[in-house]
């Protein structure tokens, strides 16, 4: 029966996969984004972070630890434009940064992975850079990357930094601290970023993404249903003759049944298995698609539990659809066979 029907189920795992797909689109954007959020509160090395106008020192300066941040542009070809890449300079004993063996002797630089991996680099590569502003060009060796998912950041020693910067040794626009700065003139603060600023950043995006889910998400089930329906429908199509056949011959519609479906439902669980892997590989396809007219990073994530999902929301609808055809075999009648022969 699966050989008479080999077209029919080529072009229904076909159908499955393209289904899969899009359901797997429609239910993997939430728990992507709401890894991605968290990712980034979990990686704040500091509970304040300031980036300053000018130079100024704080009131109550505690544990705070200076630092020099800078907006560079490197060239990104899949998407043949620049993107802004940020620059941190830090001091070579650095507590916020302790897994970074930062030192004022050693050149080179840390990407976070986020950007290694748009970029595809590695260590020992070289990247070139471009100073928006100055139209000033560097040209920096990749020493290390390093888990860091708040935003495209290469990481270097301070000093070396403002040289690169051509500012004074001792220069320096920022400070992380665990304690909240104080400054008498406020409005040497370019930005204060917070853990209540990155859990506002987190509710917004997943507010908006969650409004976006339950429509992806019906559309995917939509088009799962029709894509099922028809391509199961052209096996029951293409086999009618052969079923009005089997009736003439005195077979009841439990066998019948049995004889068609149980081979369809076979094809569409081994399927729904099957195109996983490829339905994987297509969602990080995409998603590199996408991420190329981006200037940040949102690493694919897709938990565990959605491959099951997706397995049982394809039988479930099957099952739905399943019963539609059995009411069509039942309708095939003797004469489509007694005609045939006439």
């Amino acid at each position: 029966m699966v050989i008479q029907n080999k077209g029919s189920y080529i072009t229904l795992f076909v159908g499955v996969f393209l289904a899969s797909f899009i359901l797997m689109f429609g239910l993997v954007m939430t728990p992507m984004i709401s890894h991605y959020v968290d990712s980034i509160k979990q990686s704040a090395v500091s509970d304040y972070q300031y980036i300053l106008k000018a130079p100024v020192e704080p009131e109550n300066p505690g544990n705070a630890e200076k630092l020099t941040v800078a907006s560079l542009e490197t060239y990104y070809k899949p998407a043949e434009k620049n993107i802004e890449v940020s620059v941190f300079g830090l001091r070579e004993d650095s507590h916020y940064f302790e897994e970074l063996p930062i030192s004022d002797n050693e050149s080179g630089v840390y990407l976070s992975d986020g950007l290694a991996i748009k970029m595809g680099a590695e260590s020992g590569d070289t990247l070139d850079f471009v100073n928006p502003y100055t139209d000033m060009e560097y040209t920096v060796k990749v020493i290390g990357i390093t888990d860091y998912p708040g935003a495209l950041t290469v990481f270097m020693n301070q000093k070396q930094l403002n040289d690169l910067l051509e500012r004074d040794t001792s220069y320096f626009n920022g400070y992380f601290s665990d304690e909240e700065l104080t400054f008498t003139d406020k409005n040497s603060l370019a930005t204060v970023i917070t853990p209540e600023e990155l859990s506002k950043f987190g509710d917004q995006m997943l507010s908006s993404f969650k409004q976006l889910a339950p429509l992806c998400l019906f559309a995917a089930i939509v088009i799962y249903l029709v894509l099922m329906y028809v391509l199961t429908k052209l096996v029951i199509d293409k086999n009618a003759l052969y079923i009005s056949f089997l009736k003439v011959f005195g077979y009841e519609t439990p066998e019948i049944r049995k004889l068609y479906l149980k081979a369809t439902t076979i094809v569409v669980l081994g399927s729904l298995i099957l195109c996983l892997p490829l339905v994987n590989f297509g969602i990080q396809g995409s998603f590199f698609l996408v991420q190329m007219k981006l200037s940040g990073y949102l690493p694919v994530y897709i938990p565990m539990y959605l491959y099951p999902e997706i397995v049982a929301i394809g039988m479930a609808s099957y099952f739905i659809i399943n019963f539609i055809h059995v009411r069509r075999i039942n309708k095939i009648e003797l004469s489509a066979a007694l005609k045939n022969r006439e």
